[in-house]
C-alpha cells in the first residue's frame, strides 16, 4: 500500500481548565502572538503552524496533533487506512476535510487536506 505524503505539521490542540490563564501563559511567559479568541478557545499562530488551546469540556475532537496532506489526498489515506484495518473519523467543514485516527497508545492524529 501507498503511504499518502505527510507535508507537514498543521495544528496543536491542547485542552486547558482556565482559558485565561492558559492565554496568557501563551502571549505573556511564551511570547506567542493571539490571533483569534472566543469564549472556548484561542488560537496562536506559530511560523506557518497552529496551537490551538481549547477549554476542557469543549464540545469537539478534543486533544490532538494534525499533519498537513494535500487537499486531493484526504480520501485516498481514509481509504488506505481503512484498508490496513486502522478505525477512521472523517469530517467536512469550511477549512476542507479530515480524516481522524489514533496510534498504538491513543493519541488522536489528524490528517488535515490543505490546499498546497
Amino acid at each position: 500500500m501507498e503511504q499518502v505524503p505527510v507535508l507537514g505539521i498543521e495544528e496543536i490542540v491542547i485542552e486547558v481548565s482556565d482559558l485565561d490563564r492558559a492565554v496568557a501563559f501563551y502571549q505573556d511567559v511564551v511570547g506567542l502572538k493571539l490571533r483569534s479568541r472566543g469564549t472556548e478557545e484561542a488560537w496562536f499562530k506559530v511560523g506557518e503552524q497552529w496551537l490551538a488551546v481549547f477549554l476542557k469540556g469543549r464540545a469537539g475532537i478534543g486533544p490532538h496533533f494534525a499533519f498537513r496532506v494535500a487537499e486531493d489526498e484526504v480520501e485516498r489515506a481514509r481509504q488506505e487506512l481503512e484498508a490496513q484495518g486502522v478505525p477512521v473519523e472523517t469530517s467536512d467543514y469550511s477549512g476542507g476535510a479530515s480524516v481522524y485516527i489514533c496510534d498504538p497508545d491513543g493519541n488522536k492524529i489528524e490528517l488535515h487536506g490543505k490546499r498546497v
